[in-house]
């Protein structure tokens, strides 16, 4: 049995099929990656307040200096980790992007407007941005709490 070039091909309607299940996909799997650095956060936000407190009510001042790195290495993994997931919902509203770049060319071509009306309505309604855009805002959050307690950790370090 020969195969020919239209037995490969994918209809456009399976394709779009394709893609709305990717998009589909591809979004739980965004709120499974934010649901998995949250709880990672907030193992290290709950940790960092009790380094602190051990520094300066139990601890002398010679291991005082060893729990103030201490929280310096969780803070930089914290940021680590920041950079990581906003990295990962950057590709990912690429990613996302990408597919409705191709949902709006699938539609266009056979004058059939549905996704792409829906966006622009919304566009033109001024409704708030991508859900992924929006919670790019809390690892930035994240990391701006990191560096602070990085400096924070730096400048006690070294004062004494």
């Amino acid at each position: 049995m020969q195969i020919t070039e239209k037995d490969v091909l994918i209809s456009d309607s399976k394709l779009y099929e394709l893609v709305l299940n990717e998009r589909k996909h591809r979004e739980d799997r965004r709120d499974d990656i934010n649901n998995y650095y949250t709880s990672l956060f907030a193992a290290i936000i709950a940790a960092t307040p009790f380094i602190e407190k051990v520094t300066s009510t139990i601890i002398d001042k010679q291991d005082s200096y060893l729990v103030k790195l201490s929280l310096t290495a969780l803070s930089l993994i914290g940021l680590i980790l920041a950079f990581t997931w906003a990295l990962s919902l950057t590709h990912t509203l690429a990613y996302l992007k990408s597919l409705e770049k191709l949902i709006a060319n699938i539609e266009m071509k056979y004058d059939q407007p549905f996704l792409t009306f829906v966006s622009q309505d919304l566009k033109n309604n001024k409704a708030s941005s991508r859900i992924t855009v929006n919670q790019m805002f809390v690892p930035y959050t994240f990391i701006v709490i990191f560096l602070s307690i990085i400096v924070y950790s730096v400048l006690q370090l070294f004062s004494g």
